[in-house]
């Protein structure tokens, strides 16, 4: 794990003991590693899916999506627009 790796880390950490008791929903806003860490511990998950091949160096593979309830989607051109809840 790099510095910058356990300084995002520390900092999530922080923000997630700040507002675990709020009301409020709260957005996970990426890269792939902060996702790895907070997939376990959410309740939603809002996912826009590029229908197209594209050359990448980073794919998100950590989601379970058994764990959760695909509860609505939105097809706009090329795009997919996807909520999940977990059951």
């Amino acid at each position: 794990m790099t510095i910058r790796e356990v300084f995002f880390s520390l900092l999530v950490c922080y923000y997630l003991k700040k507002y675990q008791n709020s009301s409020e929903e709260i957005f996970i806003i990426g890269g792939k590693s902060i996702y790895e860490m907070l997939v376990n511990r959410v309740d939603n998950i809002y996912l826009t899916r590029i229908n197209e091949e594209h050359v990448g160096d980073v794919y998100l593979n950590c989601i379970d999506f058994s764990l959760f309830e695909l509860v609505s989607s939105e097809q706009v051109g090329v795009l997919s627009f996807e909520v999940y809840k977990r059951k």
